[in-house]
């Protein structure tokens, strides 16, 4: 389908879902063709640059600051207090490793995850960028883990710097039970 067939089929859409909500025709299809042009643009952005492999220097680089970021955020969540929504821990770890480009991105294929007493495969996206590529968080998926995904962001900058996609459900779920230090109570 054309990218004009796409987004003329997204404005009648659009323009359906707000005239049965009660709205106006004319303002859901405008708002459904921006919608997919955008995710439409999104899309070729990120596909217009292609994904380089790390090399093992990298991958090693790269695991230890994972490692250091696992740990951070663990004594973190160990520290939590409910009662006051306060952990005095904030944490932060500089995701940089040598030899890459920013703006670019970096995959790596069955890279194993320390957690503990052991390593656990996954998929790695790196995303270097201008800005600067501290890691100051772990978005986990809340409580639906059929993703298979964790990112590491910069919650100031509201960027991911990283994208783990584990090959099974059980190794995310026995990510977040180490990192959340859900094992040690």
């Amino acid at each position: 389908m054309s990218l004009g067939a796409q987004v003329a089929m997204s404005a009648v859409i659009g323009g359906t879902a707000e005239k049965l909500g009660g709205g106006k025709f004319a303002n859901g299809a405008v708002t459904g063709a921006f919608v997919m042009m955008l995710n439409h643009l999104q899309t070729q952005r990120q596909m217009g640059v292609p994904e380089m492999e790390l090399n093992e220097k990298q991958r090693l680089q790269l695991q230890a600051r994972i490692k250091q970021a696992n740990l951070l955020s663990r004594n973190r969540w160990a520290n939590y207090d409910p009662l006051t929504m306060d952990n005095r821990n904030p944490w932060s770890v500089d995701m940089t490793i040598e030899g890459v480009e920013p703006g670019r991105k970096y995959y790596s294929q069955n890279m194993e995850i320390w957690i503990g007493n052991e390593n656990l495969l996954a998929d790695i996206t790196y995303l270097p960028n201008n800005v600067g590529n501290i890691v100051d968080f772990i978005r986990m998926p809340g409580t639906d883990f059929t993703s298979q995904r964790i990112w590491f962001e910069n919650q100031s900058m509201r960027g991911n710097v990283l994208e783990i996609r584990f090959y099974k459900t059980e190794d995310l779920i026995k990510y977040d039970i180490f990192i959340r230090a859900k094992d040690t109570k």
